[in-house]
């Protein structure tokens, strides 16, 4: 008898490496084993007319919130149960937001700097740039890769406002306002994101680290790298302490000294799935409740993120979601009780189904969405249908019999089966059974061979922690 604790998704690795899953669908890393991914309902927000280009919930002084969401065509906010239009007859292909005091800061392709103050709609910001990526730092409203009339279409420059006042735009030593490029390396700039006081700009092969240090420069800025950069602004997950972002060829963390990365079981798998050429669209979240980061991508051949990679931050594991999305966002749930129940869902036929300790329930707590098709989903629902393949297990000579598999559960699923792979050779692929359902807790099969593998399917809701396998050596050829 032995028992092989289960890893996480790690394709990148040797298929013999014990515990490793070699592919998986609807499988998220925990601190208590493997669990299927939750999947997507919504509270009856009406859908938008066409797909969302970004969305951002942001805080008030007096802890207030605004949801706003953007289409190619206009930027709205929900009010009630009804989007607004509040967009100053402006779209962009990809919306990027920032905070300032009461103040929301919109910036977009093709789309001027935008300004809305607690309740009102945005308009225009008199002589500030257009803008890709927009932050709020230090006191500071930074705007990157920028489009001005006294300067042109620069790619690569940023801009500063006023400190302490993002309508000020002209450079000047009594405001503080100040721009300037970042020549040292090429290309443009791809992404930007606080890191406490100090601000991170991305290229797509380098990174910056910008400190405010007052009049006459103003910001200073120092090259961390000149090799590590991101796909693109949805690529970046801003923690708080860290930023975990994809680069060109692996995945890194950053903390405000040096990236590091932390990809080696899927960098080179996520290099081979992902479509090159949409790279740039990647979106992603951070589910504070649980430590996860997600990022969605296009696979090869797709031109929307249609795949997750998720990372549990305290364990190192990995995991795998299968879901077409168009934009992520951070929901801040109003909580749902039995009172207000009827104010979400008028009917019992309308309510999909909140897991038990789905953060749904509770006001104010945050919760990943998405927006698929321009209509807001939480990932909070009942669980999907996943699957797990294991890497092998066995030996270049000795053949051994395998006759029964027993799934380690904390929480057991509403049901399972598996496949029983075997071959004589670890690099040759697999020949699989037929499906075996388990029953009284375990998996019953006989088969001999040098290696062995396994695919387990799962429905419903459960913790799985390892597996114990038993059998016998068979001797050698």
């Amino acid at each position: 008898m032995k028992r092989e604790e289960l890893t996480g998704f790690a394709p990148d690795l040797d298929i013999a490496t014990p515990g490793i899953l070699v592919d998986c669908g609807n499988i998220v890393p925990t601190e208590e084993g493997l669990r299927p991914e939750r999947g997507l309902i919504t509270l009856n927000i009406p859908a938008l007319p066409a797909d969302c280009t970004g969305a951002a919930t942001v805080m008030l002084r007096n802890n207030g919130r605004r949801f706003f969401a953007g289409t190619a065509a206009t930027l709205y906010e929900l009010v009630g149960d009804a989007w607004v239009d509040v967009s100053a007859g402006l779209g962009a292909s990809n919306w990027d937001f920032a905070q300032f005091g009461d103040a929301t800061i919109a910036a977009g392709s093709n789309s001027a700097l935008l300004v809305a103050t607690e309740s009102g709609s945005f308009a225009q910001i008199t002589d500030a740039p257009e803008a890709r990526h927009v932050i709020s730092v230090a006191g500071f409203i930074l705007a990157f890769a920028t489009i001005h009339v006294s300067n042109g279409e620069n790619p690569d420059m940023w801009w500063s406002s006023g400190l302490y006042d993002h309508t000020q735009w002209t450079p000047s030593q009594a405001t503080q306002a100040a721009n300037g490029r970042f020549l040292d390396s090429p290309g443009e700039i791809r992404g930007a994101a606080p890191l406490g006081e100090t601000a991170v700009v991305y290229k797509q092969e380098s990174m910056y680290l910008g400190r405010y240090i007052g009049p006459p420069i103003v910001w200073t800025w120092e090259q961390i790298s000149d090799s590590v950069g991101v796909a693109g602004q949805g690529s970046i997950v801003n923690t708080g302490i860290a930023h975990l972002f994809v680069g060109a060829g692996d995945i890194w963390y950053f903390d405000g000294t040096r990236p590091r990365s932390i990809g080696a079981p899927v960098r080179r798998w996520l290099v081979e799935n992902s479509a090159p050429e949409h790279r740039h669209l990647i979106k992603s979240y951070y589910d504070r409740a649980n430590d996860l980061v997600t990022w969605y991508f296009p696979q090869v051949g797709s031109t929307k993120p249609d795949v997750g990679l998720v990372y549990h931050m305290p364990s190192g594991k990995w995991g795998l979601v299968n879901r077409t999305i168009d934009a992520t966002v951070e929901f801040f749930s109003p909580g749902i009780t039995y009172d207000s129940f009827g104010d979400h869902y008028p009917t019992y036929d309308e309510f999909e189904g909140f897991s038990y300790n789905s953060p749904a329930w509770h006001v104010s707590e945050s919760n990943p969405a998405v927006f698929v098709g321009g209509q807001c989903y939480v990932a909070s629902g009942s669980a999907m249908d996943s699957y797990l393949t294991t890497g092998k297990h066995g030996d270049p000579v000795k053949y051994a019999t395998v006759n029964r598999i027993i799934p380690v559960f904390s929480d057991l699923p509403g049901s399972s089966s598996i496949e029983h792979g075997v071959s004589d050779n670890k690099g040759t692929a697999s020949t699989y059974s037929a499906p075996v359902t388990m029953q009284n807790g375990r998996y019953d099969l006989f088969a001999s061979a040098r290696w062995h593998q396994e695919k387990i399917s799962f429905t419903g809701d459960y913790r799985l922690n390892g597996l114990v396998f038993e059998g016998r050596s068979s001797g050698r050829d």
